[in-house]
């Protein structure tokens, strides 16, 4: 890819009258400013995976040549270029699977996905419990904020919130 796009800002004066090429030669530092571009314009190109190489290359000097907009080879440009053609590269999912069968109500193969889901979501609710730890940073909080004197509930009995709430609406009441 790099050659190419080397090549490609090379000839630009000649697939589109642009001097781009020459500019950036004819600075003090055009070499490194050559490279930058070049890496910025594959990184670019890097991100659509699902483009064959060749295929960027060809969409590439496309633009290049047909797109009346172009002004100068960048990594924005050839976004735009990359971009426009992606979805003629992406492959297409089959609706459904060729040997699906829809389960019956009530059936052994229902039973035993609902007994899975019903798992499933029981984990997923254990997992968003509030934990112990979590718990305690949260008194810790509130004693620096209220001071030391405030009591920690039982864990078993109400949940730590609403025991802090208890015992300041009680010292607001003395």
């Amino acid at each position: 890819m790099r050659e190419f796009l080397y090549n490609t800002l090379r000839d630009l004066d000649k697939l589109a009258g642009l001097k781009q090429f020459q500019k950036l030669t004819e600075m003090e530092d055009g070499n490194i400013q050559i490279r930058d571009l070049l890496d910025k314009i594959i990184f670019i190109a890097d991100q659509f995976k699902n483009i064959p190489e060749q295929a960027k290359q060809d969409i590439i000097y496309a633009g290049v040549v047909t797109d009346p907009n172009f002004i100068g080879l960048n990594a924005k440009v050839v976004w735009k270029w990359l971009n426009a053609e992606a979805h003629k590269y992406v492959k297409k999912v089959e609706e459904e699977p060729k040997d699906w069968k829809p389960v019956e109500r009530g059936s052994p193969e229902y039973l035993e996905h609902l007994a899975n889901w019903e798992k499933s979501l029981g984990q997923l609710v254990e997992n968003f419990k509030p934990n112990d730890l979590k718990e305690q940073r949260i008194a810790d909080k509130r004693a620096r904020f209220f001071g030391d004197n405030i009591p920690l509930p039982p864990p078993e009995k109400k949940a730590l919130s609403e025991h802090v709430n208890d015992v300041i609406e009680k010292s607001k009441s003395k």
